[in-house]
């Protein structure tokens, strides 16, 4: 009778025992850990991220590398100290900024970039050595090729009787995170960028078909790392992006330096004017000099 009863069971039956089945399979991640081929989530990472997230103040690591905008990415090869200090913070999920130096003072910059870790791969100098951003020459040590992306703007505090700039070029500080000022409307803004979209367009076009980029593909890179300019919600969003489009890295040299001033510009109506004046004159200079790569600012990279 219980054979019977089995072979009479229903459609709905089978499915019913098909989802128990399902619902009771092990998954994948969970097969793995007891196989032991891979590890438990590090959530103690997590909740430190999520706690720099919520804070308006945190400890982070600094590098003293180049003056970031959001969104802009850095592609560089390192060596130490950078290299052991962003494998670290990559494995414990530490926040890291970067902050630059002001090329015409010579002054380290007190506000940069929280950067977000894209890339990180390992090869060994042994050749003779390389130039990175450090000022030393170094030879046959363990090296990274890194990618870095620029986020949310902060300032350093400095607490009182704390010397700066520090001697060091990697070394733990406490930000304050800088939001957007939304100072105008979202019509306002779109009307900012309606009103800014022809100059970069302009620029854009002059600067390829002058010939000024350093290697193929090079705008074009830019702008699809930027994403679209009609997305900008805010003021100084529109400026930070112009600002990394007209002072990309590596350096196009097409238009003067104008990252650190827009980093510590004290209103976002600065901001868009530096960059609208920065468009407008690097416009004239493209077409008044012969095609080719052009200096309008000779770079002169200097060290604190």
């Amino acid at each position: 009778h219980h054979q019977q009863a089995t072979d009479r069971k229903g459609p709905e039956t089978s499915r019913v025992d098909l989802a128990l089945r399902i619902v009771h399979m092990p998954s994948p991640c969970l097969l793995l850990l007891h196989l032991g081929l891979a590890k438990p989530p590090d959530y103690s990472v997590l909740s430190r991220r999520v706690a720099a997230l919520r804070s308006d103040t945190t400890n982070v690591r600094l590098l003293v590398l180049d003056s970031l905008l959001p969104r802009q990415r850095l592609s560089l090869q390192l060596g130490p100290p950078y290299s052991q200090m962003l494998s670290d913070a990559r494995a414990s999920g530490e926040p890291i900024a970067v902050i630059g130096v002001n090329q015409r003072t010579g002054r380290l910059l007190t506000r940069g970039v929280e950067v977000r870790i894209e890339s990180l791969s390992h090869f060994m100098a042994s050749d003779g050595g390389f130039a990175s951003h450090s000022t030393t020459w170094s030879t046959g040590f363990r090296a990274i090729d890194a990618a870095l992306v620029g986020g949310r703007r902060c300032e350093v505090l400095l607490p009182e009787g704390v010397r700066w700039p520090p001697n060091e070029r990697t070394f733990e500080a406490r930000v304050r995170w800088l939001e957007s000022e939304a100072t105008m409307s979202v019509a306002a803004c779109e009307a900012l960028t309606d009103s800014l979209a022809p100059l970069v367009g302009e620029w854009v076009a002059l600067a390829k078909e002058t010939q000024r980029e350093r290697s193929p593909g090079q705008l074009d890179a830019v702008l699809s790392d930027l994403g679209p300019l009609c997305e900008m919600q805010t003021a100084d969003d529109v400026a930070f992006w112009i600002g990394a489009l007209i002072n990309p890295l590596p350096a196009l040299g097409a238009a003067r330096e104008i990252r650190a001033f827009l980093l510590e510009a004290s209103s976002p109506a600065l901001r868009v004017e530096c960059v609208r004046r920065a468009l407008e004159e690097s416009i004239g200079r493209m077409r008044e000099q012969p095609p080719g790569p052009i200096e309008v600012e000779p770079s002169t990279r200097r060290t604190f």
